[in-house]
């Protein structure tokens, strides 16, 4: 859905997509690998940026050091288990989680 909403859209802001608890070949086969192409191809306003996470562990303590160069972070999504904690975190870094959006 969001990479839908991003070809559409007529602004061309950075997007980060985090890739949590996967594993190390999850983006290198298909159908996520063709995904992973796609939105950091540059085509069709896609220009994203993969991050890739061991576990939901990492994720959190990547926001709570990241300095966050293109602004508070703005999460749309969740970590099943750790929504309080996540929240709380984001909140903190000041920024913004909309839980249900792309659900």
């Amino acid at each position: 859905k969001a990479a839908i909403i991003t070809t559409l859209s007529p602004f061309r802001e950075p997007v980060w997509l985090h890739v949590v608890g996967l594993g190390p070949d999850a983006l290198r086969r298909d159908p996520q690998r063709g995904f992973a192409r796609l939105v950091e191809s540059g085509k069709e306003n896609l220009e994203w940026q993969l991050l890739e996470h061991e576990s939901a562990e990492s994720f959190l303590a990547w926001l709570r050091k990241s300095k966050h160069p293109l602004g508070p972070p703005m999460l749309f999504g969740t970590l099943w288990g750790y929504e309080e904690e996540l929240r709380r975190t984001v909140a903190h870094a000041g920024g913004a989680n909309w839980p249900q959006l792309f659900a």
